[in-house]
């Protein structure tokens, strides 16, 4: 009985282990660190793509006297691939930089949400009103 009771005590606390802690607070090692880094590149990435669909569906209208979107989105989109080449191509270079180490990933991930933060604000700032 007393056995049963130890394993069952065991197996109620199970669940609260089995769900993984947030990366991002406790950063016990590289992994975590790595974990917490990519959500919060896939965090940026979010936020960048939808301020983006937002842009492009304001440039899908159509052409006005005062506003020629369909050419307002060609650039839009043109520049948006540029962007995107160079900040794989940037961040790769700091990966390169770094490869010798355990930091590369970290630094990898951190010049990609640097950029992307970056991109999504000034994405806001130019086409958003009070963005």
């Amino acid at each position: 009985m007393h056995r049963l009771l130890i394993v069952l005590g065991c197996l109620m606390t199970f669940p609260a282990y089995a769900q993984a802690e947030d990366p991002c607070v406790t950063q016990r090692n590289m992994l975590e660190m790595n974990d917490c880094g990519q959500q919060q590149l896939d965090k940026a990435d979010r936020s960048l793509n939808q301020a983006y669909q937002t842009l492009i569906k304001k440039f899908s209208e159509k052409d006005t006297p005062d506003s020629r979107n369909s050419v307002i989105k060609q650039y839009l989109v043109t520049a948006q691939r540029a962007w995107i080449s160079f900040r794989e191509n940037d961040c790769k270079a700091i990966y390169t930089y770094n490869e010798g180490g355990t930091i590369r990933n970290i630094a990898y991930l951190g010049c990609m949400t640097e950029h992307t933060e970056q991109r999504t604000k000034e994405l806001k700032k130019e086409f958003v009103p009070g963005g």
